[in-house]
């Protein structure tokens, strides 16, 4: 299925559409299969499962037991090996699930990772956020992984103790926001937790604070990214090494957002990028503040009226051969020493 996003024309339009181009089965598939409501019969490939779909943070911390369940698919995918094995979520960004997750996928299963691609837009009937970031709550995509981490620690070929999560710009964000205890309370309710987080190119115009569950957290950016700016993630991580957090930031001279892909990099004119906003949101208060200036965000309207003025358009997105090189040896080289391999 191809998708075009709206308002976009030429290059910048098939770029995009390329990107959401699903990995999974049709709608009409989905609905006749069965949500597995654990792992433990050892199932591969195509799943679905259940998750919630909270609007905001609020919801989310709440509990996911006050919201109502969905459907979501995710595709999954098994080493050939005997023993049990580690295992990466691996979680896209705002153009969806696609080809770059499955080549990521592919490379877990060949260095003897399990690898769980999770769709949080395809079932929900979401195209894109990329033009369009109000259709979806960045908090579901983080309720659709804390589901599966559920699940992958039911399944008999995957030892629970080391599951981590890999995303990238949304996706990325959301392998960022899992690290964290009252995210995880909210929506997870077990004792589980993430062994690893993997952030390529993440979102870090807002930085999340509280308790984190002092996993390590590892961060790739882009020296040329227009669109999530390397300066906020490298402010960000320190804020998280803070909080307990070891982090490992690298910036890659020159790439672009999205650099781990083999695509001519090419402007995208309409898409929202908050790289002139500076935030900070509690999770424990969900007290929000401007950083440039300190002042205190209350009510919806402060916040909109906030993003109104600082959200802008059109960033540049495009793969590097030289930084997908260094990313693949990067993120190899932290999986091998989270998990122990």
């Amino acid at each position: 299925m191809r998708v075009k996003p709206r308002l976009m024309t030429g290059r910048a339009a098939i770029w995009l559409a390329a990107v959401v181009v699903s990995i999974f089965v049709d709608s009409r598939s989905m609905a006749r299969a069965q949500a597995l409501s654990d792992f433990s019969s050892g199932p591969a490939g195509e799943v679905q499962f259940n998750s919630v779909t909270p609007q905001n943070f609020a919801e989310a911390l709440r509990g996911k037991d006050k919201l109502t369940e969905v459907t979501i698919s995710g595709h999954l995918l098994l080493p050939d090996r005997a023993e049990r094995v580690p295992a990466m979520i691996v979680k896209h960004g705002s153009g969806g699930a696609g080809t770059r997750e499955l080549e990521w996928a592919r490379r877990f299963t060949g260095w003897g990772i399990a690898a769980f691609v999770v769709d949080s837009f395809t079932p929900r009937g979401v195209r894109e956020t990329a033009t369009a970031a109000g259709q979806l709550n960045i908090v579901a995509d983080v309720a659709d992984s804390f589901a599966a981490l559920r699940l992958l620690a039911s399944h008999p070929r995957i030892d629970a103790g080391r599951i981590g999560i890999i995303g990238f710009s949304r996706g990325g964000t959301v392998a960022l926001l899992t690290s964290f205890v009252p995210m995880r309370h909210g929506l997870l309710n077990t004792d589980g937790r993430f062994a690893l987080h993997v952030a390529l190119y993440p979102n870090c115009s807002t930085r999340y604070t509280g308790p984190t569950s002092g996993a390590p957290i590892v961060l790739r950016l882009g020296g040329a990214d227009d669109w999530t700016p390397a300066a906020h993630c490298l402010a960000y991580g320190k804020v998280l090494e803070g909080l307990g957090s070891p982090v490992d930031a690298a910036v890659y001279p020159g790439a672009p957002h999205g650099f781990d892909s083999q695509r001519r990099t090419v402007l995208l004119p309409h898409v929202r990028s908050s790289r002139n906003c500076e935030t900070e949101l509690d999770l424990v208060t969900l007290r929000f503040r401007r950083l440039d200036t300190g002042a205190w965000l209350v009510g919806r309207q402060e916040i909109e009226n906030y993003y109104a003025r600082c959200i802008t358009h059109g960033a540049h997105v495009g793969g590097d051969s030289t930084s997908l090189d260094r990313a693949i040896a990067d993120v190899k080289k932290a999986v091998t020493a989270a998990f122990r391999l």
